[in-house]
């Protein structure tokens, strides 16, 4: 999947949201559908009850993924140091 717009602009709408910018002007001005920047603001806000946004949680599930990757070869490592 490319990315069309890159992490920096697309903290530049959504800080300049925050700041009291419309969706629709912030669409004008800067060539991006709405529903594009909505779906960033859907992405990047954090929830209320966890403090946490959905691009938060990808990349905890992503780090969580790798460490149970480490975590079985570490253990199939102590398996076989230890029959020895």
């Amino acid at each position: 999947m490319t990315q069309r717009y890159n992490q920096e602009t697309r903290e530049l709408i959504l800080q300049l949201n925050e700041q009291g910018q419309s969706v629709p002007s912030l669409a004008r001005e800067y060539g991006i559908s709405e529903a594009t920047i909505y779906k960033w603001k859907k992405e990047y806000t954090p929830d209320e009850e966890t403090g946490k946004s959905q691009a938060d949680l990808r990349q905890m599930e992503k780090e969580m993924h790798r460490l149970r990757q480490e975590n079985d070869i570490l253990k199939k490592a102590i398996t076989i140091f230890t029959k020895e």
